[in-house]
This record gives C-alpha cells, structure tokens and sequence, in this order.
C-alpha cells in the first residue's frame, strides 16, 4: 500500500512518519508545499501534484489544515480527476473547533466553523463521488513537540508560565481534553491499518477524539506545573476568583480584542467528552500529559 501523506513536516506528520517506518508493506510519499520532502506541490496549483504510479491500493493522509487540504482536492478532482483515480480512502484531520465553536460570538470563530463545515463536506462528497472511504478526525487540543517544532497551543501556554509569577483564572473552569501528537498519529495509524488489512469495513466517518484524560482548565494548568522537570521547572502559582469577577475585570478586553475575550470565556466552556485515544486504538490509557517522542 502507498501512502500519500500531505503535512508531513507538522509534529504529527513527523510522527506518524516515524510510525510506520517499521511497516515495509506500507510506503510513504510525503508531498510537501517547502520542498522537504519526498515530493514538492504547490496546494494552490494541483498541476504541481506528481502521483506515483503502481498497482498498491492508495490512501491519501492528510495533516494539513483542512481547508487547504479541500480547496486542493477540490481542484484536483474538478481539474486533474485522472491524478486521483486509484485512491482508495481519503484520511484528514479536521478540527474538534466544528463542535466548540459553532455558536461563538467571535467573528473569528465564526469563520474558523464555516471553513470547518465547508472543507469537511468537500471532502466528504469527493470521497462519496468516488465511492472511497473517507475519515475526517476531529482532535481536541493538540500538543506535543518534536525537536525544535513546538505545538501552537500548550507550548505557548508553557512560556506564558514561565514568565509570569502567577495565572489568575476564574474559580469554575471548563473541561478539556488534551491529545499529544503521538496520540494522533496512533489513531490515523489505527484507521490506516484497518483499512489495510480489511479486517472490518470501515465506513466513511467523522470522530471528534481526545486524550484518555478529561480534566478542567485549573487541573490542566497545574497538570503542566507539575510535570515540568527540575532544569525547566515551573515556579508559576495558580490562583481562582469567583467566575463574575473574572469576567467582569477581563471584560474590558473585549473593546480592543473581540477574538481574544473568546478565548477567555472558553475558559469556562466545555470542550472535551470526546471519544478517548484508548478506546480508539485499544491501547493502555495515558497519562496527561504524555511525553514528547525523542527523534
């Protein structure tokens, strides 16, 4: 089987790469938009897309935002539908924002649900045109590193700590659950296997997914205090004040930043419950928060 891996340069395309280095009936063709990897293509020109001929069956993973993603297949199969003929499952990650944002108030939010729903269902009536399998993972949280790459939301979180004395929250916060990289990869590995072996027909799907852990805002922030080791040690102080005082004090930022005032209710929002990495993969639950995977 061939993969066709597109974001193969984010940590979890880094991961999942490493993955699957031990399974010789599956290769990888990684297309990357920088040049550095297997392949070059442009997403806004899907002339640039070269794909491998052979006779294996063809499943494109994706890792790329969704809606670059979409907008290339788009043109692909309307353009170029000769280039995508022996694909047989399309597999992308999406974005659990889909769920948590639909009724935002924020502008912002409110476009990143729109380009969501409407990439999603791209894909979706390309893969039903084709008669292909299509998955579209959800993730909640991603975080996670590799080497110098850092994830865009947990480790910005980490250097805001490490610079202050103490974080101010309000004193009922609501529910996340965080799934590291490594995570990820393991269930787009999952899906990729069971696809392969044809040990049970899947069916086109979307799945919101999270780590094993479901935990509130405060015990996730402390969760991170806690686990950083005595060279990197985290010395920030957590402290709660009754939820109206909170979003009174803050509210002022509302005037200057609609999209950051978003971000501070959604302390207080539920944004988790989602199917567990465990009960996904069938592996042993882990921990928050999980170790980053060394090169």
């Amino acid at each position: 089987m061939n993969i066709f891996l597109f974001g193969g340069n984010t940590t979890t395309g880094i991961v999942f790469q490493k993955l699957l280095k031990n399974q010789k009936e599956i290769k990888i063709f990684n297309y990357s938009r920088s040049c550095k990897g297997d392949f070059y293509f442009d997403a806004d020109n899907p002339s640039s897309f070269k794909p491998v001929n052979g006779n294996n069956k063809i499943l494109i993973v994706s890792f790329l935002p969704i809606w670059v993603f979409a907008k290339f297949l788009s043109n692909l199969y309307e353009n170029y539908p000769k280039k995508l003929e022996k694909i047989d499952a399309i597999l992308s990650c999406s974005s659990s924002s889909i769920e948590t944002k639909k009724y935002s108030f924020s502008l912002f939010d409110k476009d990143l649900y729109k380009k969501l729903f409407f990439s999603e269902n791209q894909i979706k009536s390309i893969a039903k045109s084709k008669k292909v399998i299509s998955v579209i993972v959800r993730p909640a949280l991603i975080y996670g590193s590799f080497e110098e790459i850092n994830d865009k939301n947990l480790s910005i979180l980490k250097k805001i700590i490490r610079k202050v004395p103490f974080i101010l929250l309000p004193k009922n916060t609501g529910i996340r659950q965080p799934i590291h990289n490594s995570q990820l990869s393991y269930i787009f590995l999952y899906y990729v296997n069971e696809i392969f072996s044809n040990r049970h027909k899947i069916k086109s799907i979307e799945i919101n997914v999270g780590g094993d852990v479901i935990l509130n805002y405060h015990q996730m922030i402390n969760k991170l205090i806690n686990s950083s080791d005595k060279k990197n040690k985290l010395n920030c102080k957590v402290f709660t004040i009754p939820n109206r005082i909170f979003f009174f004090i803050t509210s002022p930022i509302l005037l200057f930043s609609p999209k950051l005032y978003a971000m501070i209710l959604r302390i207080a929002s539920d944004m988790g419950d989602f199917k567990k990495f465990s009960e996904i993969t069938k592996k042993e639950p882990q921990d928050f928060p999980v170790k980053d995977m060394k090169n």
